[in-house]
């Protein structure tokens, strides 16, 4: 999470970073905000993902309405996965 901070905050306007959670314990790694707009980011250490992973992440959207994005999921496996409609997988080498 540090790297990503000094990532953004070499942009000429970088976005507020937050951290979303619930008390039902859902839970979003890191919530980029801009212009009224939130991203929500996951960060899983493991090598495979599913459409299970993204709860957090589609919860975290239905609660936002409009305001939510797409989500990202960051995590150790090779390949780019389309999890959900709303929600992308990466590795890490690739984020």
């Amino acid at each position: 999470m540090t790297e990503c901070y000094k990532q953004v905050q070499r942009q000429t306007l970088p976005p507020m970073l937050h951290h979303y959670r619930q008390h039902s314990g859902v839970e979003v790694d890191l919530v980029l905000e801009r212009d009224g707009k939130f991203f929500p980011v996951e960060v899983k250490a493991s090598s495979t993902v599913g459409p299970m992973d993204a709860r957090s992440i589609r919860v975290f959207g239905e609660k936002l309405g409009n305001a939510g994005m797409p989500g990202l999921i960051v995590y150790g496996g090779r390949k780019v996965l389309k999890l959900t409609d709303r929600c992308v997988a990466v590795p890490f080498d690739l984020a």
